[in-house]
This record gives C-alpha cells, structure tokens and sequence, in this order.
C-alpha cells in the first residue's frame, strides 16, 4: 500500500491527481494540503469527487512515521536501493 499526501490541494492538477488515487487499489490518501481550504471538505472545491471522499483539506500535512519493518528497527527506505 502506497500512502500519500498531496500540497496544493485546491489547484485543479491536484483535484485530478485525487481523482485517480482515492479509488485506486494500493494507494492511500493521508492528508491533502490547502491551507486556504482548512477544514472544508474536498469535494466542495473538486465537484467531480462528490460521494468519492468525505476527506477535508488541512493546512499541514501531519507526518505519519512508518512502522520499522526489519529486524534493525529503522523505518524503511522511501526508496528502493541498488542492492535490494
């Protein structure tokens, strides 16, 4: 599962970007971002994801710190590195 969040929530690139991810099958949205939007609901700015989400804008992302996943208890890499 991919979990993201998106900055500049209210512009209309980000309204397509949610579009394609809040049904999608391994993503999850955290948080989008607008702080001029704060506490308004997504769809009352993006008409087309009416009934999609209830989720409302914020104006900061609140960092969600994963689980450590391996036997060092680091969090895992964001990223895929050379050797894995």
């Amino acid at each position: 599962m991919i979990r993201a969040g998106i900055t500049g929530g209210t512009a209309a690139a980000a309204g397509e970007i949610i579009k394609l991810l809040v049904n999608h099958p391994d993503v999850e949205i955290i948080w989008v971002e607008a702080p001029e939007a704060e506490g308004a609901f997504i769809h009352q700015i993006h008409k087309g994801l009416r009934g999609e989400t209830y989720m409302r804008f914020c104006s900061r992302y609140k960092r969600i710190v994963p689980l450590p996943d391996n036997s060092t208890g680091s969090p895992p890499l964001p990223y895929r590195t050379a050797d894995s």
